[in-house]
């Protein structure tokens, strides 16, 4: 059971800073069941058909959002950026992975889709 200090909520979910696995992520974590069930069957399928055409028009967008998110992110953290790790679940073609590197994030990407 993870837990610890909520940092924002969205419905039932809500982001937390976990004093069991130290990472800050979304609480309850979702089900294996439901992460199969939506990234196998219907994310790049229904949800974002044009994703990537998409994400190689808006590169220069996507990359400027993802610095101010992780510019947030840090001022959330209790932790230095060098001591900052940074797991990203469903990291596309890796560019959020990428601009956090670039500030220091020990950061690691799964992408669960096809």
């Amino acid at each position: 059971m993870h837990k610890g200090k909520i940092l924002a909520t969205s419905g039932e979910k809500g982001v937390i800073n976990c004093t069991i696995c130290g990472y800050t992520h979304v609480n309850p974590l979702p089900t294996q069941k439901e992460l199969d069930e939506f990234y196998f069957k219907t994310f790049y399928q229904d949800v974002k058909t044009s994703y990537f055409e998409d994400y190689e028009r808006d590169h220069d967008w996507w990359s400027l959002n993802y610095n101010w998110l992780l510019d947030d992110l840090l001022k959330l953290s209790s932790k230095k950026t060098d001591k900052t790790r940074l797991l990203d679940i469903g990291s596309g073609p890796g560019l959020f992975l990428r601009c956090a590197k670039d500030k220091g994030i020990s950061a690691l990407g799964i992408e669960p889709s096809k």
